[in-house]
């Protein structure tokens, strides 16, 4: 009897997932969809309010670290102002609306920036984490995409960034598309140059110059893994 309720459960979970999967599949499509029908993004910037640095050296150093999340934002400000968005993304314009992140990164807790567990495992953002991290928004834009990077985990200890690509409905907070991507591990220098990305800088001096390459190291990896294939399948059907 306990026999047969099992394989009656595990034939309910296995007919749920088989009828589930496409709803599944058919929501994330449809929500990168919508980003790039848009004509126009508002970006928000980069978010660190979820990160976590791992480094053995790093511990207790808090005080050090989030001041450089400025530093970094301002390299990246430089490097990729909002002309190479529009380029990047395909969009007739894109507008930086920072000051909303600015703010929320200038309350982090300093106690919560450095991974103090230090098992050497990169920090990871739950996705059921996110929509409450747009929730903390202060928007203005009551009509649009908008789009943020939330970085979550600079991890010196094997050189690795990750980040979350978000896109949400600006009206309403919620998320319409998210994608994770990591970056370099995965990827070599040499092999996301054979994608002509020039653009992307990955040398440099100092902690924030060093950091802010890997962040754009790992936005050329979501462009070249995610964004520019999906939006290659989305031109030959509509």
């Amino acid at each position: 009897m306990r026999k047969y309720t099992v394989y009656k459960k595990l034939r309910v979970f296995t007919l749920f997932y088989i009828l589930t999967l496409p709803t599944i599949i058919f929501g994330q499509e449809e929500g990168i969809n919508k980003v790039f029908e848009a004509t126009e993004l508002h970006f928000y910037g980069y978010d660190f309010t979820g990160f976590k640095l791992v480094g053995r050296e790093r511990v207790g150093e808090g005080f050090r670290v989030k001041p450089l999340f400025f530093q970094i934002i301002h390299f990246l400000n430089g490097r990729s102002p909002e002309s190479d968005f529009e380029r990047w993304y395909v969009k007739e314009k894109v507008t930086f609306h920072q000051d909303v992140t600015k703010k929320l990164n200038s309350e982090i807790d300093i106690s919560m920036i450095i991974d103090n567990n230090q098992t050497g495992q990169s920090h990871h953002i739950p996705k059921e984490n996110l929509q409450g991290m747009i929730n903390n928004y202060d928007i203005k834009e009551v009509t649009g995409i908008g789009h943020v990077i939330i970085i979550g985990c600079f991890n010196e200890d094997v050189g690795e960034t990750n980040a979350w690509f978000v896109y949400f409905d600006t009206s309403t907070k919620k998320i319409i598309s998210a994608h994770e991507s990591v970056s370099p591990g995965s990827k070599s220098e040499q092999e996301i140059d054979e994608n002509n990305l020039e653009e992307f800088d990955f040398g440099g001096f100092g902690w924030a110059r060093k950091w802010g390459s890997t962040v754009s190291a790992v936005h050329s990896v979501y462009m070249i893994d995610y964004y520019n294939p999906k939006f290659k399948t989305f031109k030959k059907t509509h």
